[in-house]
């Protein structure tokens, strides 16, 4: 089973957070006249758990859309 929305107010304030966090990062690089040397890398793990097995009873947590799969996947 794969979910198909994303409405989980947790993972949505963590996303929220880390968008802050980035711009505090680069407007703080630009005042001190860092930012156009500096390169910034993000890694991923291909996003959040989107499946879970039937045999599970909690629902998965995230949804990548609109991007194919999630956590996991091969995509």
């Amino acid at each position: 089973m794969t979910k198909m929305t994303q409405n989980n107010p947790e993972y949505a304030s963590m996303l929220f957070a880390l968008d802050k966090n980035v711009g505090d990062l680069i407007a703080k690089l630009k005042v001190q006249g860092l930012y156009e040397n500096t390169i910034i890398i993000f890694t991923s793990d291909n996003g959040g758990l989107s499946t879970l097995e039937p045999q599970y009873s909690f629902k998965a947590p995230t949804s990548a859309l609109p991007l194919r799969g999630g956590k996991g996947w091969l995509y």
